[in-house]
């Protein structure tokens, strides 16, 4: 569990400061490399399958002592309106 918290957030800074990074270069009217702009959307989907990962794993041993109710620990996540 902490393993994947500290990577979450280790993936989340590298991934602020390149995007820092890449601002400064169009600022200062450089290219920037395609590479970056490939690899950029896969780490930050990492980055959000981690934040998942940790929310509801965190959830579990709650939810096994008795502390939290399953109907407590489950997560809601109604339809957009737009989907409808």
């Amino acid at each position: 569990m902490h393993y994947l918290y500290y990577t979450k957030l280790t993936l989340a800074a590298i991934l602020g400061l390149v995007a820092l990074f890449l601002a400064y270069r169009l600022h200062r009217k450089r290219d920037v490399p395609y590479s970056y702009l490939i690899v950029l959307p896969i780490v930050a989907q990492i980055v959000s399958f981690l934040g998942w990962a940790v929310r509801e794993i965190g959830r579990k041993p709650w939810t096994i002592y008795g502390v939290m109710d399953v109907s407590t620990a489950h997560t809601i996540n109604p339809p957009q309106r737009w989907a409808r």
